[in-house]
């Protein structure tokens, strides 16, 4: 289930650099917003403490590269706290006050059907 997530999360990246390569010369370098919903903690945080690590590992790494076009990654975490409505909490956040360009995750079942 990991090494889907971040089989996604690197779809997404990829998706970022070729799709904005002609919008990024001369542009501002603002940074590339991504939104990760994990289970930080409750019940399943045995899953989201490793993808939120793991998504901030790439961060790391990315940005340690030169970013993305010259541009930072910036990835987002929410913790749903295991339970289904505060994904769909934190999934509104992050399109409505954050503005990610794309989501990672949620943990469980349960918080992506919600």
């Amino acid at each position: 289930m990991m090494g889907k997530k971040i089989g996604t999360l690197i779809f997404i990246i990829n998706f970022i650099i070729w799709g904005n390569l002609s919008l990024s010369w001369g542009a501002a370098k603002e940074p590339f917003k991504i939104g990760a919903v994990f289970s930080v903690t409750g019940a399943a945080s045995f899953l989201g403490e490793p993808e939120k690590n793991t998504a901030k590992m790439i961060e790391d790494w990315i940005n340690a590269a030169g970013g993305i076009n010259g541009r930072p990654l910036q990835i987002i975490i929410e913790d749903t706290k295991s339970e289904e409505s505060q994904a769909v909490l934190s999934v509104r956040k992050l399109l409505e006050k954050d503005k990610v360009l794309a989501i990672v995750g949620p943990s469980t079942t349960g918080e992506s059907m919600a």
